[in-house]
Order: structure tokens, then sequence, then C-alpha cells
């Protein structure tokens, strides 16, 4: 079916010390390999583009984020509302990088509203436009994808792990 059996994908993983060590490298590891795995069949099928390999990278990515919701210290992380609330609570989160992004799938006409118990940190929507959440909550236009970016805007150095408490509210 147009794979060769003697000349398997090859893959690049990080060194195995690290993966063994780290379980968030290790996760990411899998999820490389994973996405070039089916790269590689696509394009031996004959049906890859540019589109279709941006569109399973998106998806790769959100398949990623899904999991990081389930850890307090990974990110970026896939937000979703229970049905009969309007509130998304994260609590304990830590943020180790810059930043710590999450993201959520609104309706049009929705307002998002985010809120951190940690005043040092910043609250902006990155995509699909730029807004600070300072400015009050934001309606949605589309039912895209939304990147909500937390990051720390402190004057001292930031310490490292930041916990905090994040609340996006996303109401009619």
């Amino acid at each position: 079916m147009g794979c060769s059996p003697s000349a398997p994908p090859t893959v690049n993983h990080k060194s195995s010390v690290e993966s063994v060590d780290d379980p968030v490298a290790e996760r990411k590891v899998t999820s490389a390999a994973v996405a070039e795995a089916k790269l590689r069949i696509a394009e031996s099928h004959g049906k890859s583009t540019e589109a279709e390999a941006a569109a399973l990278e998106e998806s790769l990515r959100n398949s990623y984020a899904r999991r990081a919701a389930n850890y307090t210290d990974v990110c970026p992380k896939l937000l979703q509302k229970e049905v009969d609330s309007s509130e998304i609570i994260r609590s304990n989160d830590v943020m180790f990088d810059k930043h710590c992004d999450y993201f959520i799938y609104p309706q049009p006409g929705q307002n998002i509203l985010v809120s951190s118990n940690n005043s040092l940190l910043e609250a902006l929507l990155i995509s699909p436009d730029l807004y600070s959440f300072n400015n009050g909550p934001y309606v949605a236009k589309s039912s895209r994808k939304h990147v909500i970016r937390l990051s720390y805007n402190g004057i001292a150095r930031k310490p490292n792990p930041v916990s905090y408490d994040v609340v996006v509210k996303i109401e009619d």
C-alpha cells in the first residue's frame, strides 16, 4: 500500500536518560513521534499538502493540550466548561516557563473574562485577536480556537515556579 517494509520511518528521539527522568519530555517525544509517523504515512500515500500538514499539527497540539489539562505543571492546556457552569476554575496551576497558554472554543457572541489570584500575572488573548483582559470581558466573534496567555508581569525577577489559580468565565 505504498509503505516499504525495508525502509521503516526513523524518528529522532531525545536522549533516553532525559525521557526516563522527565515524564513531560517523554510525552513531548511521543507526541512528536506520532506526528512524524502520521506525516510520513500521508506522504507515502501522496496525500500530504501543506494545509493537511498544518491541520495535522494543530490537531496534535490540541491533543497534547487536552492531556496537559490533567496536570498542573504542563502547558498549554485545553479548557472545557461543564454543561451547567459558566466558569472554568483551575486551582494550584504552576508556571515554570515565561507563560502558560490555555485553549478554549467559545461560541460567537459569548463573553470571556479571565482572572487570577496572582496579581503579578497578566492575562491576554493572543489569538484570534490581541486583547488584554484588564479592559474587561472579550466578546468572541467566532467559534475558532481562542488562546489565552498568562504571563509573569512583575518588576522583580520571576520566581520559579509561579503558583496561581485562574478562573475563566464564559457567559452568553
